[in-house]
């Protein structure tokens, strides 16, 4: 059993790891994704000026680098896009798509994305879901 771990969100109650680094929490309320180690700073590499929406309600949740935390609604979908490759076999195939439709949310908090998501998501779009 996964002992409670502190979250921007209240103590977590569920908790998914998807790849060392990279866990998947719900609260009692909300929710998110949680980096740490070198996800976590592959993803600053990435987004260096990114700022997660947990830092503005959550202080003690500011994202330095070993600590990243991504909530569920909007800032989530950047970390499945970023990890797409170990969130392929649990989450939807869209996570490129959900970051197209959301793109100035992401410009706004410092998050420049590829401009190859943005052909990838159209793409996505026009194409049936596939099955393994």
């Amino acid at each position: 059993m996964t002992e409670l771990l502190s979250t921007p969100w209240g103590p977590a109650q569920h908790i998914r790891t998807i790849a060392p680094g990279i866990e998947v929490l719900s609260t009692a309320s909300h929710g998110g994704v949680h980096l740490t180690g070198e996800p976590a700073a592959a993803f600053r590499r990435a987004f260096p000026l990114f700022q997660p929406f947990a830092a503005d309600y959550a202080p003690g949740y500011q994202s330095n680098g070993a600590h990243i935390w991504l909530e569920e609604d909007l800032d989530a979908g950047l970390a499945f896009a970023f990890f797409e490759a170990e969130f392929a076999d649990s989450y939807p195939h869209q996570a490129q798509a959900f970051c197209c439709a959301h793109r100035s949310y992401f410009e706004r908090r410092g998050a420049l994305l590829p401009e190859a998501w943005f052909a990838h998501a159209s793409d996505a779009a026009r194409s049936p879901p596939t099955t393994k």
